[in-house]
Parts: C-alpha cells; structure tokens; sequence
C-alpha cells in the first residue's frame, strides 16, 4: 500500500501555499506534514510510498517551494511559522489533526502541538523535537549572522525546549538518526524525549535525512500509529 500525492494549493492569510496531497479517505486520520529547513514537500514523497490509511497534505512552508515568501528581509521565525501551520489546517478545514515533522518542520510541530493540545491529535517527529536550543551567549553572533539565508537569530535557550516538551500532551514518536548529528547530541535529544509525558523514541542508523534513505524502516514504526 501507499499514497499517491498530487499537488495542490491552499489559500491563507499570508497568500497561497502550495501542497502535495493525498486521496481523502472517509473517517482516515487527517495528517499535516512539515518539512526542514530550505526544503519542501516532496521531501515525504519517499515516506508517503510505504504509507496508507491516512490523509496526508505534505506542505510548502512559506519561503520555501513554491508558495507565499515573506518580504524581502523579512524573518523567518518558528514562532510565525506556527500561526502559519494553524492558518492552513483551518483553511483545510481540520480542527483536529495529526502533525509529522522533518528537522525544522519537526521543531514548528513541537511548538504546535505545544501551544494547542486541543488540536493535535498525535506527534510524529524526525530528527528534532521542541526546537534547536543554542546558548544565550551566542545572540550577538547569531544577529550578526542572520541576514543572507534570513533565519531567525532568535533560538530557544536548552532550558526552554526542556519546558516546551512537557507540554505536548498528545501521543509523540520521535525518529533520530544513529549518530547524531553534532548540533543535537544524543543525551540531549534523548534527554528532552524523557520530558514528553506519552512519548516513544527509535533510533535508526541514517543521516539526517533518513525518511528519503531509508523510508520503509521509518514507516514501519510511524505507520500504524499516524492511522490509528
């Protein structure tokens, strides 16, 4: 089994969102997909081959792909992005939802899901969770950094992210992959899936992209759970 995806738009406050999109199924699990930084939808298109039972609108976020940019100089920030996710499943029409998130768009679905339990039915995150921490120290730096690919020089200090992952109510599975990346050490990561009160971890060997290398091991653990 498997979903095929077509593309799509979604029109929402900031402007149209571009989207790939599977068959709606009656009574399946409505599921939102983000995914990482500079990438863009067909990124699950890999992971969607060995999926089924599930609706799935994989998104553009904005900046990316092709759908609505911010203004030139504008800042990419987390915390827009989240009202950016809200804004589209409401113009989607989907009051409740699953959220599956790759790196940056893992990170954005922590926040989610964090910030409206009401909403988020389930949680699946891939090599991020809660957002990527950085210390205080390192503001003035990152500031001076931020003005060619525009990210934010904003980022949550380790403290934050540990607070923000009590928060998520709902039921959570987390990928990482084996190693882990430097930015994201292993007692780390595995240290803010302890704080989730009904998370799962499963490390597998890859790199960071490991949902496009190894797709079918990855949808064998999340599968069942985003159609339950």
């Amino acid at each position: 089994m498997s979903l095929e995806l077509n593309e799509t738009s979604i029109d929402i406050p900031l402007g149209t969102i571009t989207a790939l999109r599977s068959a709606a199924t009656e009574n399946a699990p409505r599921v939102l997909a983000l995914h990482g930084w500079l990438d863009n939808a067909a990124s699950f298109i890999p992971l969607a081959a060995h999926l089924a039972g599930i609706e799935l609108v994989a998104v553009d976020l904005p900046g990316h792909g092709r759908s609505v940019h911010l203004p030139p100089g504008a800042i990419y920030t987390f915390e827009m992005a989240v009202h950016h996710v809200l804004d589209i499943a409401d113009a989607l029409g989907w009051e409740r939802f699953t959220l599956l998130g790759h790196s940056m768009g893992a990170g954005i679905a922590s926040l989610v899901a964090a910030a409206c339990p009401q909403r988020v039915e389930r949680l699946v995150c891939i090599e991020a969770l809660g957002g990527l921490a950085d210390a205080a120290e390192n503001t003035a730096l990152r500031m001076r950094e931020s003005g060619l690919m525009v990210p934010t020089w904003m980022r949550p200090v380790d403290a934050q992210v540990t607070t923000i992952c009590p928060g998520i109510e709902c039921p959570t599975r987390v990928v990482f992959a084996d190693p882990a990346q430097p930015y994201l050490p292993d007692d780390v990561r595995r240290r803010y899936v302890d704080a989730l009160p009904r998370g799962e971890l499963l490390a597998l060997p890859g790199t960071h992209h490991l949902h496009m290398e190894t797709p079918q091991a990855v949808a064998e653990w999340i599968g069942s759970f985003l159609a339950r």
